[in-house]
């Protein structure tokens, strides 16, 4: 593979952020390279670029792992502690990084009262993305999450306002069981994406009414299509800016962006995980 291996004190001499590079851990060594160990284009541009991606909004803002703040207890995040969020409402209402059992990796960002909030987006290639946003709707499970958000993508307005106060019966949202369909729920689904509304994922299980259960089939744990749009080279920002003067507060959970050659493929339907 052609990969040289660097000696620790040549590395710590090659640029001065490095050094204060240790290259012993607690519990192993850490080798400097010269290259990336291996890079596989065919799978890079044939698999792992072509997938649905899902991020966790806490794991966008890398300030939180570095501290060691993630999975620890609720804090408060000053206007200016992550370069990866901007508070746009500068006013006393707060933002959150929370505990709660009821989200995908247990943690979530949370937005109060008259948030109006911006998230900066990862790096992705060049193309046209479904991005989806993980809503808790109103219910025994989430009785403070009412916020009617405006969405903006690069401070552009880019759907109608996310309505949270809906419950899962709502016409609006149409949600049923799988159990509860004659097909396991497969023409539910498009009736469901017809509203720009999506079931959860089945792959990871959230705490609801006393018990863990796949997101899937919680009734409040939805996916909410937000727009398609082609996300070009440089910085691109998700913006939601709530309209409810009532509202409580609101859980930023999981993203996802999706290339849209996989959501319109008739041959390879998305899957359900």
């Amino acid at each position: 593979m052609n990969v040289r291996l660097i000696e620790p004190t040549e590395f710590i001499q090659a640029k001065e952020e490095y050094s204060h590079f240790n290259a012993y851990a607690l519990n192993g060594i850490i080798q400097p390279i010269d290259r990336v160990l291996i890079y596989n284009d065919d799978e890079m541009s044939g698999n792992i670029l072509n997938e649905r991606m899902r991020f966790d909004f806490s794991s966008l803002l890398p300030e939180l792992s570095c501290n060691g703040i993630r999975h620890t207890d609720a804090f408060y995040l000053p206007y200016s502690y992550c370069r990866g969020i901007v508070n746009n409402s500068y006013s006393s209402d707060c933002f959150v990084y929370s505990i709660i059992p009821t989200c995908m990796a247990f943690d979530c960002i949370r937005a109060e009262k008259m948030f109006d909030i911006s998230f900066r987006l990862p790096q992705l290639p060049s193309r046209t993305y479904e991005i989806r946003l993980s809503v808790h709707l109103q219910s025994n499970d989430f009785q403070w999450t009412n916020a009617v958000m405006q969405p903006y993508l690069d401070d552009k307005p880019c759907s109608l306002p996310i309505d949270t106060r809906l419950s899962y019966y709502n016409p609006k949202v149409g949600w049923k069981a799988d159990s509860a369909t004659v097909d396991n729920g497969v023409e539910n689904d498009r009736q469901m994406r017809n509203r720009e509304w999506m079931k959860g994922p089945d792959s990871f299980k959230i705490f609801s009414s006393g018990e863990y259960i796949p997101s899937r089939t919680c009734s409040s744990d939805l996916r909410k299509i937000v727009t398609k749009a082609y996300l070009g080279e440089g910085e691109h920002w998700l913006r939601f800016k709530n309209l409810n003067e009532n509202c409580e507060s609101f859980v930023f959970d999981y993203l996802e962006l999706v290339p849209l050659h996989i959501v319109n493929n008739p041959i390879k339907p998305e899957d359900r995980h």
